[in-house]
C-alpha cells in the first residue's frame, strides 16, 4: 500500500510546475523511499541479520564511488 501511495505522489509531483531541479530532487527522494521500502520488505531485509546489512552498506558505498 504504501508503494502505491508512494507512487501516486511521484505522478502527483511530475504534474506540479515547479522550478526544474526542485522537481528533480523531490522525485528523487519519493524514488530513494521507495527503493527502501522495496528493498526492506520484498528482498526481506527486515528480517536479517548483521552479515547481510554489511554486504549491502559496502555495495552501496562502491556503487556511490
Amino acid at each position: 500500500m504504501a508503494l502505491l501511495v508512494g507512487t501516486i505522489i511521484t505522478v502527483a509531483v511530475s504534474r506540479v510546475n515547479w522550478d526544474t531541479p526542485a522537481t528533480i530532487s523531490l522525485a528523487l527522494v519519493i524514488a530513494c523511499l521507495k527503493a527502501a521500502l522495496s528493498a526492506a520488505f520484498f528482498m526481506h531485509l527486515v528480517s536479517e541479520k548483521k552479515p547481510i546489512y554489511t554486504i549491502l552498506v559496502f555495495t552501496a558505498f562502491f556503487f556511490v564511488g
